[in-house]
Parts: C-alpha cells; sequence; structure tokens
C-alpha cells in the first residue's frame, strides 16, 4: 500500500504512532499510546510557574512529606484533585480552576511527594503542611479523592475549612475513579489547547519527547510538571472500554489526578457553583473565597440542590 492510500492518511491523520507501528514498521517507543507527543508540544505545557513549590521534609523517622512554598495566586475558585501513594507510590496534589475570562481549564498546581529510602508518606503531615494551606490559597470549593486511603483527609477537610457565607460547608470532599469517557474527556480538551498547565522547561521537555529519562525516580524528583508530561506520553491505551494504564515501569499517578480534576471541574453544576463562589467575599478584607462542591463514587452531589 502506498503511503497516499486514503485509508493510510486517514489513519495518519487518527494517530500517527500507531499509523507508522501498522504501515510504517517503525514500532514506537511507547506502545499505544493515549496522548501523542505533538499534544504536550503544542504549547499546553507553557502557563507559567507551578503555584507553588513542594519542598521536602525528612525530619520524621522512616518517614516523608513536605511543605509548601507559594509562589502564585489566582483570581478565579478552584478544585484539588488527589491521588494517595504510601509507600511505593507518589502521593500526588492537583489543583486547578475555569477562567471564566478566557474559557480554559486551568491547571494551577501539580505537586508530588515521592517515597524515597523506603519512607512512608506520612498522611497527617501532607495534610497539615500541604493539602489544607493549598485548599485555603488556591481558595478550594471541592476536593476529589481516587483512592480509599485519603478517607479521613476528606472529613478533615470539611470540618478544617469551615464555612462559608451562607453556614454551608465550604468544601465538601467525596471519592470518585474516573471512567474511559473522562480519560476521553479530558484528552480531547487537551489535544483542543482548553487545559493550560505550568510551563515544562525546554530542556525538560526535549529530553523526555525523545525518550531520554531513564530513571525518572531520581530525573524527575521535584519536577512535578515535568512529570506529568511524562506520565502522559507513556501512558498506554489498552482498549476502547477500558481506563488507559501506566507505562511498562512507569506511574500514572498524577495523569489520573489531572482527569479527576478536569472530570470534577467541568461537570454542569460544578460549574454552576464556580460561577457563583467567584463572586462571594469573606470577613472585611474583600478576599474572595469559594462554595462548597464534592464528587461521590456514584456521581456529583452538591449541597442544596436536588
Amino acid at each position: 500500500m502506498s503511503r497516499n492510500d486514503p485509508e493510510i492518511v486517514m489513519a495518519y491523520n487518527s494517530n500517527p504512532e500507531k499509523a507508522e507501528r501498522d504501515f510504517g514498521a517503525n514500532p514506537p517507543a511507547v506502545h499505544s499510546r493515549f496522548i501523542q507527543v505533538k499534544t504536550v508540544e503544542s504549547g499546553i505545557f507553557g502557563n507559567g510557574q507551578n503555584s507553588h513549590n513542594f519542598i521536602y521534609q525528612f525530619d520524621q523517622p522512616g518517614e516523608i512529606y513536605g511543605r509548601l512554598e507559594r509562589i502564585r495566586t489566582f483570581k478565579y475558585p478552584s478544585i484539588l484533585a488527589i491521588d494517595a501513594g504510601h509507600v511505593n507510590n507518589s502521593f500526588t496534589i492537583v489543583g486547578g480552576h475555569y477562567n471564566f475570562d478566557t474559557g480554559k481549564t486551568i491547571v494551577s498546581t501539580i505537586l508530588e511527594c515521592m517515597p524515597q529510602d523506603s519512607r512512608k508518606v506520612n498522611f497527617n503531615l501532607l495534610y497539615q503542611n500541604v493539602i489544607l494551606p493549598l485548599a485555603k490559597d488556591l481558595n478550594a470549593v471541592g476536593l476529589a479523592a481516587d483512592q480509599w486511603q485519603s478517607v479521613d483527609l476528606l472529613y478533615r477537610i470539611k470540618a478544617d475549612m469551615g464555612n462559608n457565607p451562607r453556614q454551608k460547608e465550604r468544601c465538601l470532599p467525596k471519592q470518585y475513579s474516573p471512567k474511559r469517557k473522562d480519560f476521553d474527556a479530558a484528552r480531547a480538551m487537551l489535544d483542543s489547547g482548553n487545559i493550560l498547565l505550568p510551563t515544562v522547561p525546554g530542556e525538560d521537555l526535549k529530553r523526555i519527547v525523545e525518550g531520554q529519562i531513564e530513571n525518572y525516580r531520581t530525573e524527575m524528583l521535584n519536577k512535578a510538571v515535568a512529570h506529568l508530561m511524562l506520565q502522559m506520553l507513556t501512558v498506554r491505551d489498552v482498549g476502547e472500554s477500558r481506563c488507559p494504564e501506566k507505562g511498562e515501569g512507569m506511574t500514572d499517578d498524577i495523569f489520573r489526578a489531572l482527569v479527576l480534576l478536569v472530570t470534577t471541574i467541568h461537570h454542569p453544576k460544578v460549574m454552576e457553583r464556580l460561577t457563583e463562589a467567584k463572586d462571594f467575599n469573606y470577613g472585611g478584607g474583600g478576599s474572595k473565597m469559594p462554595m462548597p462542591v464534592y464528587v461521590s463514587r456514584g456521581g456529583f452531589r452538591y449541597p442544596g440542590l436536588r
């Protein structure tokens, strides 16, 4: 068959990597990539600095956690999403908001606590020093979690964030596991440039795209945004009805948290609450703070809505 054959042209337009494997006798570095290289090279990873730096703390024997250094703040209320690893997998936190001026979904925050030296993640100290302060800094209206290990954190943030001006809880999180349709929707938004992420330096982008990362645990340490890019390019499509899976020898926790974040923000009733929240003022200082929304395993629920 010729490269000009309509079937081959259509295949390359739809999925260049799969087409190159099938018709070009050129197997890709990652089999059945879910996110294409052209997507991460399109400029979506260029929206400025991560909102916070994550600073590792090692003062607890056998455990690891972190603290925050705030870099940027944003005027719109946010959603947080977490994927909670304990020993071998990272604890990841992703925050973002809908920009009502541009119509873009802005991922403002990507943080990762990567276990080191067989240390376990201390959930309690991570909550106190990272999750709760981040929720306040970003005016979080909701916290979505993908794993059962985070149940205690979900209960705590509801109480610790207090009430909104209508005397309802400001942050009411629940658990939800993204489905295949959620991954597909997130991919479509990434492909179209409707999700913007913090900037990845050009040198890191080049090495990731060219497959030069040999050990993500050392090379991606304290580079959560770049690590997300690496995960996006190594997550595998394993079938139309199945959720994508992590690449061989890789992880996918930051990418899963990203999908959970996007899924939460773009539910219609969440958007209603985000729209309402941007006009609320707390206290005498006039700082804008959010109304609560949350995600449940069976779907989305909202206080005050039927």
